[in-house]
């Protein structure tokens, strides 16, 4: 555009969203002021086109206020936030570390899929040193796949980290069970939604205690969740519309279910102590 003079035009048209991104920075430094370099002009989809019915637009107000507020009152969402800062996250990766050796008590999580749709089939493996989790592993098949073969692929990894056991989230419970026991793994469910393992690991991460592969798609899923202020009081954490989050969903279970067990370990242990007159013993900061 810098070659082609001052007559250049690029007009950019789109619905706003979340407070955050290259639409709302432009809002934010150019609109309403009268020496901005850029025009930036907010208008609700009626004033822009009248032949919309006002029946219409009432509707979808009625049916979700925040959500046609953006969409057709030209208003940016005061009902999202992004999750975690991008600063947060990149500053727990271990550059240039892509996976880590079987070495630990491992942890893992699957995030479980059908192969045919548009989300991968993840899982994640951990182990905790101290408070800090430290993810050794990252595996992600994207679609289309066959369960049953992404099952017996994930069960050998799981058995190279010594893993018998895996937690898996709610998609698919029986099937996924029945694929894993059939590799000689246990499966269980979660029982906690997402929303609840993001919102458990957010003190994790703002606190330094989490230890990253270089996994720049992790990166990206991590920093998209937004948090949604919902009806009733409770926030819902998730991925923003046609995103995804399976990878760190599978993280964020795994480095939950890490930080706990060593906390749980270290509790009873502490306790029989207390009980027993018994001097707890730990080794090489891993639990288990």
């Amino acid at each position: 555009m810098a070659t082609f003079g001052d007559d250049a035009m690029t007009i950019i048209a789109s619905s706003p969203y979340s407070r955050r991104g290259l639409l709302w920075d432009a809002y934010r430094k150019w609109h309403g002021k009268a020496d901005a370099q850029n025009l930036v002009w907010q208008a609700a989809t009626r004033v822009m086109n009248p032949a919309v019915p006002q029946s219409f637009v009432d509707g979808e107000f009625e049916r979700d206020p925040a959500a046609a507020a953006a969409e057709y009152g030209a208003q940016f969402r005061t009902d999202l936030e992004a999750f975690v800062s991008v600063d947060v996250v990149e500053s727990l990766i271990e550059p240039g570390c892509f996976e880590l050796p079987p070495s630990h008590a491992h942890l893992a999580f699957v995030d479980a899929a059908g192969g045919g749709g548009q989300d991968a089939m993840t899982m994640a493996i951990a182990h905790a040193e101290g408070d800090v989790a430290v993810l050794d592993c990252l595996r992600g098949v994207k679609p289309p796949f066959s369960p049953e073969s992404v099952v017996a692929e994930f069960a050998e990894t799981l058995k190279r980290y010594g893993i018998r056991r895996v937690t898996a989230d709610r998609w698919g419970s029986e099937f996924v069970a029945e694929a894993f026991m059939r590799q000689g793994i246990i499966c269980e469910q979660s029982a906690k939604p997402k929303s609840d393992l993001y919102r458990e690991s957010l003190p994790l991460l703002n606190s330094g205690k989490v230890r990253f592969l270089d996994h720049p798609k992790l990166v990206a899923e991590l920093c998209s969740l937004e948090r949604r202020t919902a009806r009733g009081g409770r926030d819902s954490i998730d991925h923003p519309p046609g995103g995804h989050d399976d990878l760190a969903n599978a993280v964020c279970g795994v480095i939950t279910l890490a930080v706990g067990g060593a906390r749980s370990f270290r509790k009873a242990s502490v306790e029989a102590a207390l009980t027993h007159d018994v001097k707890p013993i730990f080794v090489g900061g891993i639990f288990g």
